[in-house]
């Protein structure tokens, strides 16, 4: 997790919450959350002490520095209207996050006037924890409100960097996911979000058709709940075994990798392990994404005990083909701040790696031939004309011995200040 909380005008030390004398307004920003790329919400909050007597105008622009504040990578405007009435109004700024953070600021107009007790040139963007966790996460907290919460991740399972938003916390728009590796949730955390916020269970599957990974825990130790979850998610309700509704049990251990997970889903490709992973989880191709089930609660995820090895349901997911799918530099096959040897192995089937050697070799050969060539055929050029011009003026024979004779002179000469300019 990384990012924090900043506000503006400053806390006074005995506890009393300033307002902008200027607006009468304040402003809180919360860059709290998970994922190092992709797009990032910024909550900002602008309160003032009283209710508002006449609708005010206010836009706010949130700019992103790398390594210093002249090192601008990302900038956001944003317009919104503070009713008559109101006392409180909130905006989710989705910023671009392809560069690493190093400091953040911001600047406000109310009225079409700035103001510059709520702006902030550079503040410290918190990157204490920035790589904490190999995957990013969201755990629901199954309440409908709530503060952002940190999610305790036990020893176990450090692998993980989780927060635990509220369903109101949630994006409201599919890119607000796309930092992120996973959501995890249960499915009475399906019903919950279809019963009371269907647009953004809509928005969240749409980042799952994009590439993301949904998995859905508590379903039943014979999958006998899956039904409710099929339903919650909008999934086609078919009768039958888990393989005939779309569900595949993955090979464990298996050496295949890559984009072979999505084929195995589909029902293209055949297993090469004994094993499988019915015991704990199956899963199906949504998109380009994944929504993958399991029956033990979420509490099987995240065993508490410090002497712990590792929790087994992690163990699973790691040792199948959805190893290659939960890291964010490999699901996209890019990484702007790391390499990412796979590369070759996202690309479209039967079409390969790029023919790189075959470009530099037709290049150098070209770049080497192109100079002699172009020289020859303008040399040919005025020999041809000279030929002309002596045939008018006398015999064929004594024109042509000539012309050879001015061309092969011309190539030596050409030859020799070549080699006396050659280093």
């Amino acid at each position: 997790m990384t990012g924090g909380l900043a506000a503006l005008p400053p806390t006074i030390p005995n506890g009393t919450v300033p307002y902008s004398t200027q607006s009468g307004l304040r402003i809180d920003i919360d860059t709290t959350w998970v994922g190092n790329r992709g797009y990032r919400p910024v909550q900002v909050t602008f309160s003032s002490a009283k209710p508002l007597v006449a609708d005010t105008q206010i836009t706010v622009r949130f700019h992103a520095c790398f390594w210093s504040n002249k090192q601008r990578s990302i900038a956001v405007e944003q317009d919104l209207e503070m009713p008559q009435g109101a006392s409180e109004v909130s905006v989710t700024l989705l910023v671009p996050k392809h560069v690493d953070w190093y400091g953040y600021g911001w600047e406000v107009w109310v009225d079409g006037k700035k103001d510059k007790q709520l702006m902030s040139p550079t503040t410290g963007f918190n990157q204490a924890n920035a790589g904490g966790g190999q995957y990013a996460a969201l755990i629901l907290q199954n309440k409908i409100k709530g503060p952002l919460a940190t999610m305790p991740i036990p020893p176990s399972l450090a692998q993980i960097d989780a927060l635990s938003p509220s369903f109101s916390q949630l994006p409201e728009k599919w890119i607000g996911y796309t930092s992120l590796d996973m959501v995890i949730a249960t499915t009475d955390d399906l019903e919950q979000w279809r019963k009371n916020f269907p647009e953004r269970l809509v928005e969240m599957l749409r980042w799952v058709r994009a590439g993301g990974n949904l998995w859905v825990f508590g379903v039943g130790e014979e999958y006998e709940k899956l039904a409710r979850a099929e339903a919650s998610l909008g999934l086609n309700l078919l009768e039958g075994a888990l393989e005939q509704r779309g569900w595949r049990a993955l090979p464990l251990g298996s050496s295949r990798r890559g984009a072979d997970a999505l084929v195995m889903l589909d029902g293209r490709g055949e297993t090469d392990s004994a094993a499988d992973s019915r015991k704990w989880f199956v899963a199906r191709a949504h998109g380009m994404g994944t929504i993958t089930v399991f029956p033990k609660p979420l509490s099987e995820l995240m065993p508490q005990e410090q002497n712990s090895t590792g929790s087994p349901v992690m163990q699973a997911i790691e040792q199948s083909l959805l190893s290659e799918r939960l890291a964010w530099g490999r699901r996209h096959g890019n990484d702007p701040g790391q390499e990412n040897p796979g590369f070759n192995e996202l690309l479209i089937p039967d079409v390969g790696a790029a023919p790189v050697f075959e470009f530099q070799l037709l290049i150098s050969l070209f770049v080497l031939g192109i100079g002699p060539l172009n020289y020859l055929a303008q040399t040919a050029r005025a020999v041809a004309v000279d030929a002309c011009d002596r045939s008018r003026s006398g015999s064929g024979g004594h024109a042509v011995a000539v012309c050879l004779r001015n061309f092969v002179r011309r190539f030596w000469c050409a030859c020799s200040s070549a080699q006396h300019n050659a280093p």
